[in-house]
């Protein structure tokens, strides 16, 4: 009833900017793609899940996510949390980034993964999990 496998990818060129991509399967949640953007100090970001019910727990897990915005500065300026009916999601205030990536930025975005993983392993252990 854990998560096994964590597929993680950080895009780090000019076009696509600074975006970390989180995607697992969870016995007890189903299929979850968490994705995020970094520019500056503000992050938006989305988690799409194919249950109402697992993206309704995990919507409830965002603490992790929170306490890392405070502790790096960073605001989070859309947080989305969508029901997996099309095949792809895209944010509607995407963050146009075009600026070079800096080592402190990958770092963030490897935390922002870290806090989105935990959010749904939070989730996984609440008694309503169930997928």
């Amino acid at each position: 009833g854990r998560i096994t496998n964590i597929n993680l990818t950080i895009i780090r060129d000019k076009s696509a900017g600074g975006k970390v991509t989180v995607a697992l399967m969870s016995e007890k949640l189903g299929s979850i793609k968490a994705e995020a953007s970094l520019k500056g100090d503000k992050l938006i970001g989305y988690i799409v899940c194919d249950h109402i019910e697992s993206l309704k727990i995990i919507e409830t897990q965002t603490e992790d996510l929170n306490s890392l915005a405070q502790e790096e500065n960073i605001s989070i300026k859309q947080l989305s949390f969508c029901l997996q009916q099309a095949s792809t999601y895209s944010p509607q205030n995407s963050l146009d980034v075009d600026e070079d990536k800096t080592p402190e930025t990958e770092r963030i975005l490897y935390r922002v993964a870290k806090a989105m993983i935990q959010m749904i392993r939070s989730a996984e252990e609440t008694e309503s999990a169930v997928a």
